[in-house]
């Protein structure tokens, strides 16, 4: 179900990548580079003068090469937090619109964090997340923490709540991925965010995506789907003062992005029927 919400998270989620990634080869990239000049005495704004801002990392190309080359522990240091919060961002519509199905209560309480808003969307649709992902996701929450909360050293909560219980599938998953496991980790020990972190966050992140999008298939009632899916036209296209030419947008754009719902045409013409009645 590629529903306008999920799309849109797709969208951001695959550009958050493309950038970070991009950041990480560009770091390698220009240590490479700076190693043509090593040994000069010259700073670096003098032998590449065009590019922006460069006055602002005025040094040799030997300072700069190496601050280049240990630059990944700092980009995932910051790019871990920024694909979490592409996560919650998505997990919060998904609240929103059970909410708006009757499916959980209004959110008259404080509004829930990344620790248990997986859970909140469980006891909603009546299903459950893949354990195993889960746990790798509460992890990387846990070493989100430290590089937020705690200046980048491990806390209580990690060493004494999530350890204890990482199980060997868990751990395996992570080390495919990450090709190191963060189970030897104690207590105000440093947290060192690499490649290999920011690649797991970004897989259990989209595998979480996908699992919530199936759960609100069946959550959500079959004629909130259909104004949905009039919303997403209406979002996409703009507004078209044609009521045969929006049926047949409407049904074409069903059968591209809400496929797994088969709605017929007679819901997707009371819905925009509706539409018309609230505009």
């Amino acid at each position: 179900m590629r529903f306008l919400a999920y799309r849109r998270h797709e969208a951001a989620r695959v550009e958050a990548s493309n950038a970070m990634m991009g950041l990480l080869v560009g770091a390698n990239m220009s240590a490479h580079m700076l190693r043509l000049n090593a040994g000069s005495k010259h700073m670096i704004e003098e032998i590449f003068p065009q590019v922006p801002h460069i006055v602002r990392f005025s040094m040799t190309p030997d300072v700069a090469c190496g601050i280049l080359r240990d630059a990944e522990s700092h980009l995932g240091g910051m790019a871990v937090p920024y694909a979490l919060a592409i996560h919650e961002d998505f997990l919060r519509t998904c609240l929103d619109l059970l909410l708006r199905a009757g499916r959980c209560t209004s959110r008259n309480t404080r509004r829930p964090g990344l620790k248990e808003i997986h859970a909140r969307i469980e006891q909603a649709t009546g299903q459950t997340f893949d354990a195993t992902a889960i746990a790798q996701f509460q992890m990387m929450r846990c070493l989100r923490n430290a590089i937020v909360h705690a200046n980048g050293r491990a806390g209580r909560e990690l060493a004494d709540e999530f350890l204890p219980r990482w199980s060997s599938d868990a751990d395996r998953g992570w080390v495919r991925f990450a090709k190191r496991s963060p189970k030897n980790l104690r207590e105000d020990d440093v947290v060192d965010l690499r490649h290999g972190e920011l690649l797991m966050a970004l897989i259990v992140t989209k595998n979480l995506a996908r699992q919530a999008n199936r759960m609100l298939i069946d959550a959500l009632p079959r004629q909130m789907w259909a104004d949905l899916l009039v919303e997403d036209e209406s979002a996409s296209v703009g507004l078209d003062g044609n009521h045969i030419r929006r049926e047949r947008k409407l049904r074409s754009l069903a059968r591209r992005h809400y496929e797994a719902l088969a709605l017929t045409r007679a819901e997707i013409a009371e819905a925009l029927d509706r539409m018309d009645g609230r505009e």
